[in-house]
């Protein structure tokens, strides 16, 4: 390991003897499959996750069925109250 990755003292660029400077790309520090898991987060737990959940309720998931669950009042209702209420529930009660 050189003397720079330890820590130690080295000599620099231009015969200078001191510490390495630190990189300034924090991003680097950071694992690129973690950076890829941080990307993906949102698709996974807001679409794929709901779907898979649905199909194996045994839910038929489909474009016709969906504008015709929306379309009914039980369905709106449903859809108004998770869309609206829950996030007006976390405000006022928090």
């Amino acid at each position: 390991m050189p003397p720079s990755a330890r820590g130690e003292l080295g000599v620099l660029p231009g015969g200078r003897r001191g510490q390495a400077p630190a990189t300034s790309d924090a991003s680097l520090a950071i694992a690129p499959l973690t950076r890829m898991e941080e990307a993906f987060h949102p698709y996974s737990s807001y679409v794929i996750l709901p779907l898979f959940a649905l199909a194996n309720a045994g839910v038929p998931v489909s474009a016709s069925g969906t504008a015709g669950a929306l379309s009914s009042r039980v369905g709106l209702g449903v859809f108004l109250g998770l869309v609206l209420g829950a996030p007006a529930s976390g405000v006022l009660f928090a």
